[in-house]
């Protein structure tokens, strides 16, 4: 099946690059100068003080593409390069007691991340498809299912996402020729966290299942496989329980989306794009932060201009 990209989730993946959280550097012969956000990382990666220093020399925080008007960080091809650096960014990190570098994720909720891969002086290398482990039980979306590219770009940026498995501390690995980076994932539980849990509803359907939709990104569409248990209930009356995402300025919701997290913010939804259910309710339903189950006809979406691939129709409240 093919949807288009569309508003709600603008290629799936924006994330914001201001946290830098971890990175291997093979260093050069020479010193090399101050010349990318890799060769600017220092021993505490991310904090950077840049106050004084050289306004043409790109920092963490520049708005414009890593690169650009810098002689010296233009891209270089990966198979033009012997040695690399490589980090990851997200817009949110910290260092544990250990020094080792983490984020924070919810349990089936979406972190997006970016990975840029540099040569020893700084220049970003375009062309190159770094390889990903993840040890435990979250979720790997590689590339492909975040955006329409599988290679870093002339940025030296590739972004990917997980998302989160039952409570517990996993890892991801992310290397590319003689660099290599890891990064820890806390997993936290809704009830851990001091979020309500949405009720299990005996016959409806599970977030678990519906974010096991394969998504992959190309330049004018995309491609979603449904899990046969998803695919299965297309056209049905089903049952569905989450949290209210309102998209219109009113007490009494009648086109909003159910998601499997809370919301934080409108634009990160929760669970990705198949982590969330465009939910149709002529009648209105009031908006609320506590979690609600909902009933409807159960749509799986070829084309949509919102770029949602799940809808339901005709939703009722069962219970707040």
């Amino acid at each position: 099946m093919n949807i288009r990209p569309g508003l709600l989730f603008a290629g799936a993946a924006v994330p914001v690059v201001a946290t830098v959280l971890a990175m291997a550097v093979v260093e050069p012969e020479a010193e090399a100068p101050l010349a990318s956000p890799a060769i600017l990382l220092d021993a505490q990666p991310g904090f950077r003080d840049t106050t004084g220093e050289d306004p043409e020399v790109p920092t963490l925080t520049d708005d414009s593409d890593w690169g650009s008007g810098y002689a010296s960080l233009e891209p270089i091809a990966a198979e033009d390069v012997e040695s690399f650096a490589l980090g990851l960014y997200t817009d949110v990190g910290y260092r544990d007691a250990e020094g080792r570098y983490v984020i924070d994720l919810l349990e089936q909720d979406y972190a997006y991340l970016s990975v840029i891969i540099t040569d020893p002086d700084g220049r970003p290398v375009v062309g190159a498809s770094p390889s990903f482990v993840v040890n435990g039980s979250s979720e790997l979306l590689e590339p492909e299912e975040v955006s329409s590219r599988s290679k870093t770009d002339a940025s030296g940026t590739l972004d990917f996402a997980l998302i989160g498995g039952p409570m517990g501390l996993d890892s991801v690995t992310v290397s590319y020729g003689d660099a290599e980076a890891v990064l820890r994932v806390n997993v936290i539980s809704l009830r851990a966290s001091g979020f309500p849990t949405p009720p299990e509803v005996d016959g409806g359907l599970l977030w678990s299942e519906l974010m096991g939709a394969r998504i992959r990104y190309r330049d004018a569409s995309v491609s979603v496989e449904f899990p046969e248990v998803v695919q299965s209930r297309g056209g049905e009356q089903v049952k569905l329980s989450g949290f209210m995402m309102p998209l219109d300025p009113d007490l009494r919701q009648r086109r909003f989306l159910l998601t499997s997290n809370p919301p934080s913010c409108f634009f990160h939804i929760p669970g990705g794009p198949a982590g969330a259910v465009e939910v149709l309710a002529p009648d209105g339903i009031e908006a609320t932060w506590d979690p609600v189950v909902l009933e409807g006809r159960f749509e799986l979406l070829a084309t949509d201009e919102y770029g949602v691939i799940y809808r339901l129709h005709d939703a009722e409240l069962l219970q707040p």
